[in-house]
């Protein structure tokens, strides 16, 4: 992005109306929330947290997501390996 944090704040603040402070608000709520996800999906790949957790975390669908997309990677893994 061209335009620094602070004109970002200001130009949102600015057109939607709101104070800076309520859009610093939503952004932290908004980045944390994305920083979460990411650190539950790691833990989880790790064996470090259950299944039954992220299931209430992130929801059934996503975590099948998640894990077809980890099952098809240690495919290819294990199929390139053979073949290394």
């Amino acid at each position: 992005m061209s335009r620094s944090l602070a004109e970002q704040i200001e130009f949102v603040a600015t057109h939607q109306r709101r104070q800076e402070a309520e859009v610093l608000a939503d952004a932290l709520r908004a980045g944390l929330a994305e920083i979460y996800q990411d650190a539950l999906v790691q833990a989880f790949l790790a064996g470090e947290v259950p299944r039954t957790w992220m299931v209430e975390e992130i929801g059934a669908d996503r975590l099948r997501e998640i894990e077809q997309r980890r099952d098809a990677f240690e495919k290819d893994l294990a199929w390139g390996l053979k073949r290394a």
